[in-house]
């Protein structure tokens, strides 16, 4: 009995030991579930705070659309503007979606940018961005070219613009043959650039340039009809050219016919009632 008493009592001392160990093998396995527990509750307090946060910013009248700014516009109204923009009032304004509101206000042709920002809690504001129109081009019908080079829309009754006329392009050129039409209208812009900054003669001078992939561009003055051959490249200093020679048939008194500025520094000059070219005295020596 004795003997029996005694081994009970070393077999519990073995299943403590071996409990003991268990614990002492398994520490970062316990902390590591606490831990999870801890970040698993967090968790799912954030969630639920956020829930009902944003639940609130998307619901409360607090929220809510109640004025809407339009800058910038001149040839549309605001009213066209709101229309396009399609905005709700008393709609959450964090649901609102700017760019959706951008995109479809750019479709319309005088429209280049149209920029939409919230300012909370119940404003929005569009700022407008108009296209202004540098030419115009015929292409059987006559079309708006804005400064950028841009076709962006016909010419309608309702628009009257005293500045140059591009020719010499055909209806299906620029669908056929974008580049070489691109950059023919990117070069009589330029024209009109360099002629405008030098003071040669602004945008109302000009009644029309025509443009031919293999001869360049011509312009024809609004007065006495002048036209001017320019050719391809160097236009600042054959713009320079001309401005010499406009003052001095202006100190004679006299009206050219054609002006050719296409041969670099040669001139050649064709006056009104004559009927040979000859080359300018303001030239000569260059």
């Amino acid at each position: 009995m004795k003997s029996l008493g005694t081994k009970k009592v070393k077999k519990g001392k073995l299943g403590d030991r071996r409990n003991g160990k268990n614990e002492r093998e398994h520490p970062g396995l316990l902390l590591w579930l606490s831990k999870v527990s801890v970040l698993v509750f967090l968790v799912g307090g954030v969630g639920l705070f956020a829930y009902i946060f944003f639940g609130y910013l998307y619901t409360s009248p607090y929220f809510r659309v109640r004025e809407i700014i339009v800058n910038g516009e001149k040839k549309l109204s605001k009213i066209e503007v709101l229309n396009l923009a399609r905005i709700d009032i008393g709609s959450n304004i964090l649901a609102v979606g700017l760019k959706d509101i951008s995109k479809r206000i750019e479709q319309h042709p005088w429209v280049e940018q149209a920029m939409v920002k919230r300012r909370l809690p119940r404003k929005i504001v569009i700022d407008i961005i108009e296209r202004t129109p540098a030419v115009m081009i015929n292409l059987d019908r006559l079309y708006l070219v804005d400064k950028k080079g841009f076709i962006f829309k016909e010419v309608g009754p309702e628009d009257f613009f005293d500045i140059p006329v591009l020719t010499g392009l055909e209806s299906e050129d620029p669908a056929n043959n974008e580049s070489v039409s691109k950059r023919l209208i990117e070069k009589a812009l330029s024209i009109l650039y360099v002629a405008t900054k030098g003071k040669v003669m602004g945008t109302k001078e000009i009644s029309e340039i025509h443009m031919d992939p293999r001869a360049g561009l011509t312009l024809f003055t609004v007065k006495d009809a002048t036209q001017v051959k320019l050719g391809f490249g160097d236009y600042t200093e054959k713009l320079n050219n001309l401005k010499k020679i406009m003052a001095d048939l202006e100190k004679k008194r006299e009206k050219a016919e054609y002006i050719n500025l296409s041969y670099g520094k040669k001139v050649y000059v064709k006056l009104y009632k004559t009927k040979s070219s000859q080359t300018l005295v303001a030239l000569r020596g260059r």
